[in-house]
């Protein structure tokens, strides 16, 4: 199949199938495409975390297309041979109390869906479709791809849990020596190809929560610790939390030079700034069995460590001809990739790596960063909670 053929046949699905999202289809909820949808009713005042999921009058979410309460008609342009359509009802799950933030839910199973078979597969000479709305997903390809679409899907609507809680603490500590009386209880998580790191030489740990507790408590204790950061947030199973953290202002610099309009002086350094901080991204998916999640997560944190100072010849009517500029020296570390397995009973120590001084004063003339702590740790300290008897009742409404 030549480009301009795979171009007609994106652009006849884009208007017969409505909002297109990257996802895919599963094996267990598939259903020919001539087959209608059971659609629940809508609920318009389904907002925010704090509806019980496990409500059986909850019904789909307010807002939707009208298009979409119609039986979806497979494209006849959308045809090859060896390759079918699977659609899938995910309303149950887009009907869940999700966050005001989460404007379309739907968009989270078409991401596991590329975790879980990879996205090449999508690309390829064979013609292929993924697409969701908030009531339905769409897969166009082969049996087995389908088929792991299903697995995917099955954990969405058939989730033990719908809500997850996700208990988050950053700690920057002083020096690595944390490490001394209880690694030997750390379970290495494995985040590289090759060996346990990660790309930037991050490490991860399952560690039992009455270890956790026990670090955590030496970390108040002692002065080699701060904690930057504590959050316990609901979350659907599936979606995305983002947090993020930083020094209330951002650094600044004299990064270049610029023409002053208000002042006939000639040039002046412009006033640039770095954010400096943590973001984090995580998707906790359960398993089947209810006992563990797959995390996807995306951990970046950027560290100034320190301003060098130069200075540049530039012309100027008053003044000296040399002006100070800076070049800062900043460092940044990024774990993005899914961690397979984390079981619920324990907690996920994630270490960012060494970041010189990061959320601390970098000390020195000017806060320029001569005598600050050199060997900062980054430890993001995370753990999951479910409602058991959130789950026993959903097994029973079953």
């Amino acid at each position: 199949m030549n480009r301009r053929m795979a171009l007609f046949s994106t652009m006849m699905l884009g208007g017969l199938i409505g909002r297109v999202a990257r996802g895919q289809d599963r094996r267990s909820g598939f259903r020919p495409a001539q087959d209608t949808v059971d659609e629940p009713s809508l609920d318009p005042d389904l907002l925010g975390i704090g509806t019980d999921p496990l409500d059986p009058e909850i019904g789909s979410r307010g807002g939707s297309d009208p298009a979409e309460d119609l039986p979806f008609v497979a494209p006849p342009q959308i045809k090859q041979q060896g390759l079918k359509w699977g659609i899938f009802n995910i309303a149950p799950y887009t009907a869940l109390p999700h966050s005001r933030d989460t404007t379309k839910p739907e968009t989270a199973l078409v991401e596991w869906v590329f975790r879980h078979t990879g996205s090449d597969i999508w690309h390829r000479d064979d013609l292929a479709v993924l697409s969701a709305t908030s009531k339905q997903l769409r897969v166009f390809h082969r049996d087995d791809v389908i088929a792991k679409v299903n697995e995917v899907y099955k954990r969405f609507v058939d989730a033990w849990f719908d809500v997850l809680t996700l208990r988050v603490r950053i700690v920057a500590a002083v020096d690595p020596k944390w490490r001394l009386d209880v690694f030997s209880r750390l379970d290495p998580v494995r985040l590289g190809t090759k060996g346990r790191g990660g790309p930037q030489g991050q490490q991860a740990w399952l560690v039992d929560p009455s270890t956790t507790e026990q670090l955590m408590a030496t970390m108040s204790l002692s002065q080699s610790f701060r904690l930057i950061e504590e959050r316990k947030e609901p979350i659907v199973n599936g979606q995305t939390l983002t947090l993020r953290t930083g020094l209330k202002d951002p650094i600044t610099y004299r990064g270049g030079i610029d023409r002053s309009n208000t002042v006939q002086i000639g040039f002046e350094p412009t006033i640039d700034a770095i954010e400096e901080g943590v973001e984090l991204r995580a998707s906790p998916l359960l398993r089947d069995d209810g006992t563990s999640v797959d995390l996807a997560v995306d951990l970046r944190a950027t560290v100034v460590k320190r301003k060098h100072l130069t200075r540049v010849i530039v012309p100027r009517q008053i003044g000296p001809a040399e002006m100070d500029l800076d070049v800062p020296e900043v460092a940044h570390s990024r774990l993005n990739q899914t961690i397979p397995e984390w079981p619920l009973d324990k907690t996920l120590l994630i270490s960012a790596g060494i970041l010189p001084g990061i959320f601390m004063n970098k000390g020195g003339p000017l806060n320029l960063g001569f005598g600050g702590p050199t060997q900062t740790e980054l430890l993001v300290v995370l753990d999951l909670q479910s409602n058991l008897e959130s789950a026993r009742r959903r097994r029973e409404r079953r």
